[in-house]
């Protein structure tokens, strides 16, 4: 049996989001307020592809909703039908953070509209990416177009699953590269905030490391070093090389040990090939001490990489 809408009770509570210390106590706080604000719940298997302006909740919700941002929180807990569920997206969803330019309005012939909410429709509306993106990238500047993209491709709003054709690395790539000096003044801009602001950094830092890989190499052709803070980000990958190279042995060292301390044979699986292909950049004795430890008490694991590893420790270790 559903909680009496109780509108005045939910806006208390969201107020006391402010004064909750914990993680757990801010969620229990969230998901009371949505069941007695009369938020429906994201049903079981549904996408985020719901998300409606804020506007079409009631102003009592919208006031709710708002306070929540106002104390830094979001609806993660509660997952409510129509709303971002993460804070990133959440807080400038109500108006309250900082606008980007997915929350910046374009005009269409239905009225002015979020842009994040133009190319949503676009894409269940059953268009691709590449008629989408007129739409997307309307009245923009070259900062405005990467932008629209890398925030796409780290996740904003869920659009990116609308676009299931798209490799995201290629459409940064493609964006940074046709917009010329700006496109690249801006990747690096996006670059030197991600090492700076960590608020901003766990915002995009979710996404593939192949995504940032663009911006990191428009950056490299600048003459500008990657920030520490963000080493980790960069791809094991022979296009990489360059990023890799520029570091020094003792950045790279520490980088691969941030990089390699949770391992295990997954990401063996995944990630051998590119380590032997760079192996003189980031085979060190350390590393392969640790990836033997891995292997280690597994036959099957021992029967496919214990060559491979002897091979790298007779060249390195």
């Amino acid at each position: 049996m559903s909680e009496r809408v109780d509108m005045a009770r939910a806006l208390k509570l969201a107020k006391s989001l402010a004064g909750a210390t914990t993680k757990n106590a801010r969620a229990d706080i969230v998901e009371e307020l949505a069941a007695v604000g009369g938020f429906a719940r994201r049903t079981r298997g549904a996408t985020a592809n719901d998300i409606v302006p804020i506007e079409r909740f009631s102003p009592e919700q919208q006031e709710v909703l708002r306070e929540v941002a106002r104390a830094g929180a979001d609806m993660l807990a509660a997952k409510p039908a129509g709303v971002p569920s993460l804070g990133w997206d959440f807080r400038p969803w109500t108006g309250i953070g900082e606008a980007r330019v997915l929350e910046s309005r374009t005009s269409t012939k239905d009225g002015a509209k979020p842009r994040w909410l133009v190319i949503q429709e676009a894409g269940l509306a059953g268009a691709g990416w590449s008629t989408a993106s007129a739409g997307a990238f309307e009245g923009l500047d070259a900062a405005g177009c990467v932008d629209t993209v890398f925030l796409m491709a780290t996740g904003a709003y869920a659009l990116r699953t609308l676009f299931p054709e798209c490799r995201w690395t290629e459409e940064l790539d493609h964006v940074v590269a046709t917009n010329g000096d700006a496109g690249g003044k801006r990747a690096e801009e996006l670059v030197l905030r991600m090492g700076a602001e960590e608020a901003f950094l766990k915002s995009v830092a979710a996404a593939e490391p192949a995504v940032f890989e663009p911006l990191f190499l428009a950056v490299h052709t600048r003459g500008k070093p990657i920030p520490p803070a963000i080493h980790g980000l960069i791809r094991w990958s022979e296009r990489s090389r360059p990023l890799l190279a520029a570091l020094s042995p003792e950045e790279r060292a520490s980088m691969v040990t941030g990089v390699t301390e949770y391992w295990g044979a997954p990401n063996l699986e995944m990630d051998m090939d590119n380590l032997e292909a760079l192996a003189d950049l980031l085979v060190t004795p350390d590393l392969l001490t640790h990836l033997r430890a891995i292997t280690e008490g597994d036959e099957e694991l021992e029967s496919q990489y214990a060559e491979r590893l002897d091979a790298l420790g007779r060249r390195f270790g």
